[in-house]
């Protein structure tokens, strides 16, 4: 999959979760087949759901129209809304034993996916649940534990094995790992808080971040009023100022060298920190803790003139006679992370003069043979996305190692261009659905979580607005007869008459409508998703099955959005349809072509029924002109049904307002009534 260009969210994601699959599957209704699509690569839906830095979103195509589809909104929701996904494809038992040292994202991924490649895993943690930083030190406001439970459950359910309580270097040994394992894989994290010294920074009322994070969250830390003086801006930094407002701070004052538009922090961290009263001092540089009387009293600062160098680099540099005070009683350091190594004194495994691991990112080994390392002790800060990504490169090099292979890890896929602006231009523009939070007036006087997430309608509305980027048409340019048959009827402008004077059809700018596919004569036009083929087979096979089961066989084609994807569609319709209707679904009607309903009879239908979804009002159909074309195929139907001499009203059309989805088995049998005179 990984050498044909990728839709620019998947190619973005560290992982490459498939996300146009999953979305896709979710406005289909199919939400258990969602969840199953993204843990074919992801262990941690339910927490990613809820904290993932989103990359994807960066790059979708859906911004060149309005604004990018809620990629992560929308996994947080098939993880809330599936059930019973079944797990991943596993290899044979291969004998082998890894063990892995630390349970964050790094070491999870890396255990899923050496568990789906047949070896037996350990997770070691130190601490006595598991889950590395996503556990010690996200609030539960983002992140309860319930969620990350649930995450560890599933990969328990894959085989893998826990052992909290062991801490590298005082219970549990390296070489003893190595005699008892096959290989080990370290993934220790960035467990160091870094502090600055700058005078008065030893003062009692001064801590810092992660401490004081794994203090509100594991031990109940509460505060009394203070005024609190956070150093940082970034997404540490907002999970401390946010944890200091619900854990009881009189005030909490955000300080950072960055300017408001350089801080490294997510947007909508700082925003929604303001709503709950944060304040901010963007471009001031800490100098001095203040005190007096053995208290702090505040924070003196200097302008900042620049954060980095003309080529780039961190090196501040200052306005040495602007200085300012920030007044407060508790100053809380959150200018990064750094990775604690004394765990490995003694052991092969080097570390150099800078106190950074000696590691080969090409074998992704240590230099200890069999001990392989992953996630931020190498790459240093970044997102858990991205510490999911080099676990999994950890884990196919540890593969590789136990099969005695050379180490090959995947390429950086390549990703499908933007979107052109004629073909954007084109797109019917549908607004985002929001993902609501509980309002900062209530949300910040506790730590339960805020975000409300999406009701089934709104999943559904939500998951329309993808674009399918790259699953849509293809031409079989041998047989193209270069008629202009589909240059005229696109809505968007995908086939174009190149310079040679034929007809190319553009697919890294197809919207998937299927528009063209009925109306192509030489039948030269295929999709690239293999919906359609499932839709062709699931007809055949429905008309197998009503062999028997009374007349009039009448064969009910819908469209599988909107609608017909509410979770209460399948539930009413399925409970009045008579035993002579069967139902398919087709990735829109526009896909049905004649040939679908004529050979529908030719296979025993004594009746075909095309239901779509109306092209207005909620859950709006994002493709243009379906309604016209569809009309158009059922009126050529009954033209030929006619020469027949079978009735021509034994094929209609209906299109059904999406929220009026309850009543359609009521139109299914006034249209079975039609058929008795």
């Amino acid at each position: 999959m990984l050498n044909q260009p990728l839709p620019p969210c998947q190619a973005a994601c560290p992982i490459h979760q498939d996300v146009r699959e999953y979305i896709n599957q979710i406005s289909k209704g199919n939400f258990s087949k969602a969840l199953e699509v993204i843990m074919e690569v992801n262990p941690m839906p339910a927490s990613l759901g809820l904290i993932c830095a989103h990359h994807c979103e960066d790059e979708c195509r859906r911004k060149e129209v309005d604004e990018a589809l809620s990629i992560r909104g929308l996994k947080c929701f098939a993880v809330d809304k599936g059930v019973d996904a079944p797990l991943p494809k596993q290899a044979p038992p291969s004998g082998k034993r890894a063990a892995i040292i630390g349970s964050g994202p790094a070491g999870l991924t890396a255990a899923q996916t050496l568990g789906c490649l047949g070896h037996q895993v350990t997770v070691y943690e130190r601490e006595k649940t598991s889950g590395g930083a996503l556990r010690n030190h996200i609030p539960y406001y983002r992140l309860p534990d319930a969620t990350i439970d649930k995450d560890i459950d599933y990969l328990q359910r894959l085989g893998v094995e826990f052992k909290n309580g062991f801490q590298l270097g005082e219970n549990l040994d390296l070489e003893d790992l190595k005699k008892d394992y096959d290989a080990v894989i370290l993934s220790l994290g960035l467990a160091s808080s870094r502090g600055l010294p700058i005078p008065g920074c030893q003062h009692s009322s001064c801590t810092l971040a992660l401490p004081f994070l794994y203090d509100v969250k594991h031990k109940g830390r509460r505060l009394s009023g203070e005024h609190v003086i956070v150093i940082g801006g970034g997404n540490v930094a907002m999970d401390v100022a946010r944890s200091a407002v619900r854990a009881g701070a009189g005030s909490v004052q955000v300080a950072c060298l960055e300017s408001r538009e350089e801080m490294p922090a997510f947007e909508w961290e700082i925003e929604e920190a303001m709503e709950e009263g944060v304040k901010f001092f963007p471009s001031w540089g800490p100098v001095e803790v203040l005190t007096e009387n053995d208290g702090i009293t505040g924070l003196k600062v200097k302008a900042v003139k620049a954060v980095f160098d003309e080529y780039g680099r961190f090196s501040p540099t200052f306005f040495e006679d602007q200085l300012s005070v920030i007044k407060g009683n508790m100053v809380i350091f959150s200018i990064g992370q750094g990775a604690d190594f004394t765990c490995l004194e003694g052991c092969e495994v080097a570390i150099d003069e800078r106190n950074r691991l000696v590691f080969d990112a090409e074998s992704m080994s240590t230099t200890d043979r069999g001990v392989f390392a992953c996630g931020e002790m190498v790459t240093g800060p970044g997102t858990a996305v991205q510490s999911m990504a080099n676990g999994r490169k950890a884990a196919i090099a540890v593969d590789a190692y136990l099969k005695s292979e050379a180490v090959s890890l995947p390429a950086e896929p390549e990703a499908l261009p933007e979107l052109v602006e004629e073909v954007a231009g084109k797109v019917r523009p549908v607004t985002r659905e929001a993902l609501g939070l509980v309002e900062a007036e209530k949300r910040m006087t506790n730590f339960d979580p805020i975000e409300l997430g999406y009701s089934v309608l709104q999943g559904l509305k939500e998951s329309r607005r993808c674009l399918r980027c790259g699953a849509g048409a293809e031409q079989i340019e041998v047989d193209c007869a270069h008629c202009l048959t589909c240059l005229r009827t696109c809505p968007y402008d995908v086939p174009h008459v190149n310079a040679e004077g034929k007809v190319e059809l553009r697919q890294d700018v197809c919207q998937s409508c299927g528009l063209c596919l009925a109306v192509c004569p030489a039948v030269t036009i295929k999709f690239k998703a293999r919906e359609l083929e499932e839709a062709e087979a699931a007809i055949d096979k429905a008309l197998q099955e009503m062999q028997g089961k009374g007349e009039p066989k009448v064969l009910v084609l819908t469209c599988a959005y909107a609608p017909f994807a509410m979770d209460w569609f399948n539930q009413d319709f399925f409970a009045k349809k008579p035993a002579n209707v069967a139902l398919v679904k087709f990735p829109c009607v526009a896909k049905v072509d004649t040939l679908h309903m004529l050979q529908a009879y030719n296979q025993g239908a004594d009746a075909v029924l095309i239901a779509g979804c109306a092209e207005d009002g909620e859950l709006t159909c994002p493709y243009y002109d379906v309604s016209h074309w569809t009309a158009k195929r059922v009126d050529r139907v009954k033209g030929i049904l006619k020469e027949l001499e079978i009735k021509p009203e034994t094929v209609s059309l209906l299109f059904t307002p999406p929220l009026e989805g309850r009543e359609f088995a009521d139109k299914v049998a006034a249209f079975l009534e039609t058929l008795k005179g």
